[in-house]
C-alpha cells in the first residue's frame, strides 16, 4: 500500500487512474496502472490489471516485462518464466531480456537450462555486467567456484564501480580479493551513487574484516550495510508479529486433532525449516545426495496453494479456517504435491526447504500428516549475526536491524513451543546445528531414517553432490564440515547486544 512520503507516487498513481479510464483497453496504460500498483504494494491488484494488459496485447512486451517482475517479486518464479521467454522472442538478441530469464530458471532450480540461457546472453554481449554476475552466480551455485570467481572477474573489469561482483568475490572466496579491491570497495562504500552498491560494498567489507579477525571494523561496516538496506525495505513489524500470534489460536487440538480420512497420505514431501541461516542448507544437503531424494532447494510452493484456495495470508486468518472445509483444506496438499512431484517424478522423497514454512507446520500436518518435518536450530545469537552478516533477496524485513531480529526471533520460538505442545511427538524432527556439526555421522542416519529411507554412504559426502545450491551458503555445504561459525558471536557481543535484549523481551 501507499506509504506516508509516497505523495508523488500516490499523485502518479492516480493520474495512470484517470487516463485508464479514457482508454481502458489500452495495454500501455493497463501496464503503467499496473506496474505502479505492484511499486504501491497492491499485488493482487497489480496482478489482475498486468494480466489484462498481456491477455489483450500478448506481443507489448512492457507489458509482459512487468507481470514477469510481479512474479518473481513474490518467489512465483515458475509462473514468471513464460513471460520471460515470451519477452526473449519479443526482443530477439536483448541480453537484458535472456539474463533475466536465466535468472528466473536459476531461481526455479532449473541451473542446467540457467548457465545456457546466460551463456546465449554473454554470446551476444561478452562484456555484460549484469550478464556476467548472473552467470557467476549460477556458477557458484553449482560448486564451480573457480570458472565463478573468472566470470566475477570479468564483471569488475566491464563495471569496476558496480559493487554486486565484489560482494559475491567476497562470500565465495575473500582471498579472491587484493588491496586494490578493497580501496574500491571502501570508495564504493562512501561515494557510490546507487543506495545498492553502497550496502553491497559495506557487506563485502565486513566479510574481509572477518576473515582478517578484525571484528570492530567488521561490526562496524555490518552497522552501516544494514542501516542502509533497512531503509530501501518495508516491514509492519506489528502485524508481523501479530499475525504469528495468532497461530496459537487458530491451530488449536481441537482443530488439529478432528479426524481427517481424506488427507493425502503422500510421503514425498520432506520439509525443512528453521530460521535462515540456522542450518537448513546443510540439512538439506545431506537428505538430496540420498539417490533417492530430489532437493528441490527454498520452494513458496505451499504458501503458494494455501493462499490460492484461502485467499492471502487466510490460513493465518481465524474467520477463513473456521468457514473452510475439510475438502479445500485438503486440496492445497494434493496440490502442492502434484507441484512437487513434477519437479522430480522419480523421487521417492522431495525437500523443501523454505524456511517460513515453520508457520505452516500445523497446517501441513493436517493436510500432509505422513511428511516428515525437520525443524533446524542453531544457537539463537549464531543465527542473528549471521543473518546480519547477509543480505537476502526479496522483501524479508526483520534481518537488518538487530532488535526486530531479536522480537522476530522470539515470536518465531513461540511457535515453535506452540506446534511442540499441539503437535504429535514424532511429526516434527528436532535437529540441532551444533550436534550436527559435532557429529554429522548419528545425526545424518537419524535424519534419513525419520524420512523413512534406508541408509546410503553418500550422505556423509554431500560436499561432493553437483547439484545447484540457491543459497547465501553455497560455498560452505561444498565442504566437508563448516565449524568456523560456530563460536562466531563471542567475537561480536557488543553488537548483538540489542539482539540479546529483544529476543529476551527487555525491549
Amino acid at each position: 500500500m501507499v506509504q506516508p512520503g509516497d505523495g508523488d507516487l500516490a499523485q502518479r498513481l492516480d493520474g495512470a487512474r484517470r487516463a485508464l479510464a479514457e482508454a481502458p483497453d489500452r495495454a500501455d496504460r493497463l501496464t503503467a496502472y499496473g506496474a505502479l500498483l505492484h511499486a504501491t504494494g497492491a499485488l493482487g491488484e497489480a496482478q489482475i490489471v498486468l494480466e489484462r494488459a498481456v491477455a489483450g496485447s500478448p506481443g507489448y512486451a512492457e507489458g509482459r516485462y512487468q507481470l514477469a517482475q510481479l512474479y518473481a517479486g513474490v518467489g512465483n518464479h515458475e509462473a514468471a518464466i513464460p513471460h520471460y521467454e515470451a519477452l526473449v522472442g519479443l526482443l530477439p538478441g536483448s541480453v537484458p531480456a535472456m539474463t533475466l530469464l536465466g535468472q528466473a530458471l536459476s531461481a526455479e532450480g532449473r541451473g542446467i537450462e540457467a548457465m545456457a540461457v546466460l551463456e546465449r546472453a554473454l554470446a551476444h554481449a561478452p562484456g555484460d555486467a549484469m550478464a556476467l554476475a548472473s552467470y557467476g552466480t549460477v556458477l557458484t551455485e553449482a560448486g564451480r567456484f573457480d570458472e565463478a570467481i573468472d566470470v566475477f572477474r570479468r564483471a569488475i573489469r566491464v563495471a569496476p564501480h558496480t559493487a554486486f561482483a565484489y560482494y559475491a568475490l567476497a562470500n565465495v572466496r575473500p582471498a579472491a580479493l587484493d588491496a586494490d579491491d578493497r580501496r574500491t570497495l571502501h570508495g564504493l562504500a562512501n561515494d557510490a551513487p546507487a543506495e545498492r552498491d553502497r550496502w553491497e560494498a559495506l557487506f563485502a567489507l565486513a566479510l574481509l574484516a572477518d576473515t582478517d579477525g578484525a571484528y570492530e571494523t567488521a561490526a562496524r561496516h555490518l552497522r552501516a550495510a544494514n542501516a542502509i538496506r533497512r531503509r530501501t525495505i518495508r516491514y509492519d513489524e506489528p502485524a508481523t508479529l501479530a499475525g504469528l500470534a495468532r497461530i496459537a489460536e487458530i491451530y488449536t487440538p481441537a482443530f488439529l486433532g478432528t479426524e481427517n480420512a481424506s488427507a493425502s497420505a503422500s510421503q514425498v514431501p520432506v520439509f525443512i525449516f528453521g530460521l535462515p541461516r540456522s542450518g537448513t542448507t546443510l540439512v538439506e544437503q545431506i537428505l538430496a545426495s540420498h539417490p533417492r531424494v530430489f532437493g528441490a532447494g527454498e520452494l513458496p510452493r505451499f504458501a503458494m496453494h494455501a493462499n490460492e484456495l484461502l485467499g492471502a495470508d487466510g490460513a493465518f486468518s481465524p474467520d477463513v479456517m473456521r468457514a473452510t472445509s475439510p475438502d479445500r483444506l485438503n486440496e492445497i496438499g494434493r496440490r502442492y504435491v502434484i507441484d512437487l512431484q513434477r519437479r522430480a517424478p522419480a523421487a521417492a522423497r522431495i525437500t523443501d526447504k523454505m524456511t517460513m514454512n515453520y508457520r505452516f507446520a500445523g497446517l501441513i500436518h493436517r493436510v500432509l500428516p505422513n511428511a516428515p518435518m525437520i525443524h533446524v536450530r542453531r544457537d539463537p545469537r549464531q543465527t542473528a549475526l549471521s543473518c546480519f552478516m547477509q543480505t537476502f533477496a526479496g522483501e524479508l524485513g526483520w534481518p537488518y536491524d538487530l532488535r526486530e531480529i531479536g522480537t522476530y526471533a522470539r515470536a518465531y520460538e513461540r511457535v515453535m513451543a506452540h506446534w511442540r505442545a499441539v503437535l504429535p511427538a514424532d511429526a516434527i524432527l528436532e535437529v540441532r546445528y551444533e550436534d550436527l556439526v559435532d557429529d554429522v555421522a548419528s545425526q545424518a542416519r537419524r535424519i534419513v531414517a525419520f524420512c523413512g529411507l534406508d541408509w546410503d554412504d553418500a550422505c556423509l559426502h554431500f560436499y561432493a553432490s553437483s547439484r545447484v545450491v540457491r543459497t547465501a551458503s553455497a560455498s560452505q555445504v561444498r565442504r566437508p564440515i563448516y565449524r568456523r561459525s560456530l563460536d562466531r558471536a563471542r567475537h561480536y557481543e557488543a553488537l548483538l547486544q540489542p539482539f540479546v535484549d529483544a529476543f529476551a523481551g527487555r525491549v
